[in-house]
């Protein structure tokens, strides 16, 4: 469960972000930081920001996120951090999706939520969370711990359950409407749970009636296009004789 305090920051900071741009945040919020690992040229410089407060034992890891939709890139990202079962002893760390962040961190046990949102439209305003996900993961490798977190489409039980909810449910954020079923070829939307009625045995399938230039080479009906012919075929002449199962059947 992520702390509350750390929901109200992250809100905080993803507002700043919608009302001074997010290119002056990312330098307000990150400052200067030296390179810790030169590249040999030309690669570029890793620059690495220093989360581990001056405890003793340190490890690197970079954390990206990959959205749960394709083509979607450089949404912004936020990253909460806390240390597993230490209530308020975390951070939120501005990111871009598709992008890596760079960190040092203290060895340690770390539950990891990532945020992709939309910015508020106005002052103010509830940002829109577009992409959910999370992680646990123990940090204390001597080489730096390479981190991909997947996200969900967020619900409201989603949202709630890895704990990005106030004591009386509500969440800081709007959420986006369920994802549209995409249609199936030749049938209906996935998850409208309807199929098309198979035929009994021995009995032909009638299409609508139709006229068109493309003749059944078994029965001489015509057909206006190659595909109502073959699906002509297919119901009212199956090989063999055998019963026809529309292939919605399997699923």
């Amino acid at each position: 469960m992520v702390d509350p305090v750390l929901i109200g920051l992250a809100v905080g900071l993803i507002q700043k972000a919608a009302e001074i741009g997010m290119e002056r945040f990312f330098a307000d919020s990150c400052g200067p930081v030296a390179p810790m690992i030169a590249a040999p040229i030309p690669k570029p410089v890793i620059r690495r920001r220093d989360y581990s407060d001056g405890y003793g034992a340190i490890s690197d890891a970079n954390i990206s996120v990959a959205h749960h939709l394709a083509g979607v890139r450089k949404a912004p990202t936020f990253l909460i951090l806390e240390k597993f079962n230490r209530s308020g002893d975390g951070f939120v760390v501005p990111m871009l999706q598709g992008e890596t962040a760079f960190l040092t961190l203290a060895r340690d046990h770390y539950s990891i939520a990532a945020l992709i949102v939309d910015l508020p439209r106005i002052r103010g305003g509830k940002p829109t969370l577009r992409g959910l996900g999370w992680a646990d993961e123990f940090i204390a490798s001597n080489n730096a711990t390479v981190l991909r977190i997947p996200t969900k489409h967020p619900t409201i039980k989603l949202v709630q359950s890895v704990g990005l909810s106030g004591s009386d449910g509500t969440v800081p954020f709007l959420l986006p409407p369920p994802p549209v079923a995409k249609a199936l070829p030749g049938g209906p939307a996935l998850g409208t749970g309807r199929r098309t009625p198979a035929a009994a045995p021995g009995t032909p399938f009638v299409l609508p009636s139709a006229t068109g230039q493309i003749r059944c080479d078994v029965c001489a009906a015509k057909f206006p296009t190659f595909a109502a012919l073959a699906d002509h075929k297919r119901w009212a002449h199956p090989s063999g004789g055998q019963r026809v199962v529309d292939w919605f059947d399997d699923l």
